[in-house]
């Protein structure tokens, strides 16, 4: 082979190797907001866990139960756990609470300034 087609070979490999970091950073950055808006009352541990992925920090219940902004009673919601996600790409987190049976029953999107 001759030394254009090893030129072409480095340029197509080049150009593979952007458009695929041009769609991780795409799908990074729509991953958590995409996952959320989706995300409904209910929806076992093992959805959020297949939508969201692995949380960055589990910890008890802090907020007062609401679901997207929207306050919910307390009896109802009975909140004992909470996925917290962080994205490397936006400002903010995404908050997912559970209940005693692994059902999500808060959900929060806080931002920083």
């Amino acid at each position: 082979m001759n030394r254009r087609h090893w030129l072409w070979v480095a340029v197509g490999l080049k150009l593979a190797l952007l458009l695929l970091t041009a769609s991780w950073l795409v799908h990074q950055y729509y991953r958590y907001p995409r996952a959320y808006e989706r995300l409904r009352p209910g929806a076992s541990r093992t959805d959020v866990l297949r939508s969201f992925g692995k949380p960055d920090e589990v910890t008890g219940c802090q907020h007062e139960p609401m679901w997207d902004g929207e306050p919910i009673n307390e009896k109802s919601a009975n909140c004992v756990q909470e996925f917290w996600y962080y994205s490397r790409m936006r400002i903010g987190n995404w908050i997912v609470g559970f209940d005693a049976n692994d059902r999500a029953v808060t959900k929060y999107y806080a931002s920083s300034p």
